[in-house]
């Protein structure tokens, strides 16, 4: 008989679903990131809601980003979050 283990956050989330949330909010940043007219006032929010500095440079700011991105989606899919 096995039995499977779920970790949930504060909140009741399981892993997957925090996973997934903080991969959307990634997500929806980089596509404010890369407008030809970004609204900095979205980017400090989005990276903030993310978990993220805000950095004012943009190349480092989005090496930041995709670096979190790679991170999260893994080696092979798997989720890799602090």
């Amino acid at each position: 008989m096995s039995s499977t283990r779920t970790s949930r956050n504060k909140s009741g989330n399981t892993g997957a679903n925090h996973v997934n949330q903080k991969l959307a909010r990634l997500e929806c940043l980089v596509d404010e990131m890369v407008r030809h007219n970004p609204c900095e006032h979205r980017i400090r929010a989005y990276m903030e809601e993310a978990g993220l500095v805000y950095i004012t440079d943009p190349i480092e700011r989005m090496n930041v980003v995709l670096t979190m991105l790679n991170r999260i989606r893994g080696r092979g899919g798997e989720a890799v979050i602090d």
